[in-house]
């Protein structure tokens, strides 16, 4: 609801008053395990509303994969390369990247999943052992977040830094740990992060804030003063 209240909504009525003359198009993408992609370039327009309402009691579940939404995003936006678009990237997380916890460290080991010997750690199942211990760990999860950044700058490198607008919003518990996500923001000069905790009236403060850069760069991509009209993705 604030999604449409906050964001979808004054683009549409952008459109509609004729603010703007160019195109914006939207594409979503879930993660979880696997990336999900619910819509690819969908108009903004009253079809596209109804598809969110009809979202509305949807709720996260499974992992928050980062790396396979991404790798999605450069495989939708790899034909967009030389055409003249600018790109709108949000990237909503309640935490950090879950990419790391199936994956296995150099010794062959999958050392983010519980051990099959029912060894209790402060209460919980024990992780499986290896001989690198904590380090292994750490160092996936290292991985993912340079493999994240890489990502980014590869999709800057695609479409040019310049037309690339990377924002990201963690709401979830403030005690989760969202430097991945600050760090994928400030990856291209364009950017922005916002913590919000759990609170609904910071989330709708975000959307409107997101609504305002958008309604900037769509006006800059129409072409007023001079600049060549892009479409927006």
């Amino acid at each position: 609801d604030t999604l449409l209240r906050e964001f979808v909504q004054p683009q549409l009525e952008l459109t509609r008053g004729g603010t703007v003359l160019g195109t914006a198009v939207v594409t979503l993408i879930e993660m979880g395990k696997s990336a999900e992609v619910l819509l690819e370039r969908a108009p903004i327009d009253d079809i596209l509303m109804r598809y969110f309402r009809s979202r509305g009691s949807s709720r996260a579940r499974s992992h928050g994969n980062y790396l396979p939404a991404l790798h999605k995003a450069i495989e939708i936006l790899r034909e967009d390369a030389d055409r003249q678009v600018q790109l709108f990237l949000v990237l909503l997380s309640d935490g950090a990247p879950s990419d790391h916890s199936e994956q296995t460290c150099v010794h062959g080991v999958q050392v983010w999943q519980e051990g099959n010997n029912r060894v209790k750690f402060k209460g919980k199942t024990a992780l499986r052992a290896c001989v690198g211990g904590q380090a292994c760990r750490l160092q996936l999860k290292k991985a993912v977040e340079a493999d994240c950044l890489a990502r980014i700058e590869e999709l800057g490198d695609l479409l040019g830094r310049d037309r690339m607008n990377v924002h990201t919003v963690a709401f979830g518990d403030p005690k989760e740990d969202y430097s991945v996500l600050e760090r994928i923001a400030g990856a291209l000069p364009r950017g922005s992060f916002q913590k919000l905790g759990l609170a609904a009236a910071n989330l709708r403060t975000a959307f409107t804030s997101l609504n305002q850069s958008l309604t900037t760069m769509r006006t800059e991509a129409d072409g007023s003063g001079g600049v060549t009209r892009r479409r927006v993705e």
